[in-house]
């Protein structure tokens, strides 16, 4: 009986992972053929064109909305993502192998205090981890389980990516139109109105809240050292910044903010104030420009960095 039982324990476990296996690859295939869409196909379009790119802009919604790599001297590509943070650009930048990349980072203040950010937007790569032994040994260091997970059942690293996936492969056809990444946003006449009456009740400001004491996340440091080695290896220039906002945070915080960047050697580009005048003509919400905003702020970025880079 016993011998029963443990033959047919052994037969689950082998059509489990024959099954596993099977559908991975499938969903793989299915994959790497997609380049539209934010469930995998950008992350497949970074990688398509990471290495023949010399600038790469990396970081949130604010990162993919706010920078316009055409509007720079140098072939670029921006990999900002909606929802993510410097756990997702820095495991991304695990797998960069060209050398004598310019490479900017988005950041905002508070994300360098939040002592509860643990990194885990890195998990949305997971997929990608899969294809890249570096990537894989970066997320390693913070997410082992799932690592773990993802070799026990591989189609775990397809978790909440499925529909959107699939979405972009049949119905969009997955076929990738030439994009630099870089994502605007364009208003409509009732977005706009809806805007101004927000404004017009809560003000056009608000702050943004900060801890009582302003301690560097240590997750946060360790990823912009790793940044800061990946640099180095390749002789690449990393730059860290901070796009305009109508969010507004202490003076303290962010002197505190521009004092670690400094003291890690880095330079770091706080811009929240760039837009001196209000003009909603250059915002789609408090968070975000509008692309008129983000074309005039990106071209000022462009000239603020200009002089520590080089022009092949």
């Amino acid at each position: 009986m016993k011998k029963k039982s443990f033959l047919l324990f052994l037969t689950i476990v082998a059509v489990f992972f024959i099954t596993d296996r099977a559908v991975y690859l499938m969903l793989h295939r299915i994959e790497k053929e997609v380049f539209t869409g934010q469930s995998v196909g950008k992350a497949n379009l970074f990688n398509k064109v990471k290495d023949s790119v010399e600038l790469l802009v990396m970081g949130s919604s604010r990162a993919a909305r706010h920078v316009d790599p055409d509007l720079f001297p140098l072939s670029g590509y921006n990999m900002g993502m909606d929802g993510t943070h410097l756990g997702y650009a820095t495991a991304l930048l695990s797998s960069l192998n060209r050398k004598g990349q310019t490479i900017l980072v988005h950041v905002d203040h508070h994300e360098v205090f939040n002592a509860d950010y643990m990194g885990e937007d890195m998990l949305a790569l997971l997929n990608e981890s899969m294809d890249s032994e570096e990537m894989e040994g970066f997320i390693n260091e913070y997410y082992p389980e799932d690592i773990l997970l993802s070799k026990m059942t591989n189609c775990y690293v397809y978790n909440g990516k499925v529909l959107g996936m699939f979405k972009n492969a049949f119905m969009d056809s997955g076929v990738s139109k030439p994009t630099n990444g870089f994502s605007p946003l364009t208003p409509s006449a009732q977005q706009k109105q809806t805007f101004e009456q927000i404004l017009e009740k809560e003000g056009i400001t608000q702050n943004i809240e900060m801890p009582d004491t302003l301690v560097v996340n240590e997750k946060f440091e360790s990823m912009v050292d790793f940044a800061i080695e990946t640099a180095k290896r390749n002789n690449s220039k990393l730059i860290f910044f901070t796009s305009p906002s109508l969010n507004k945070v202490k003076k303290g915080a962010r002197q505190r903010t521009t004092d670690f960047f400094n003291s890690k050697g880095l330079l770091y580009l706080d811009d929240l104030d760039f837009f001196k005048e209000f003009d909603i003509d250059y915002w789609k919400d408090r968070s975000h420009m509008s692309k008129l905003g983000a074309e005039i702020y990106s071209t000022k970025l462009e000239k603020d960095i200009s002089p520590f880079i080089e022009v092949h």
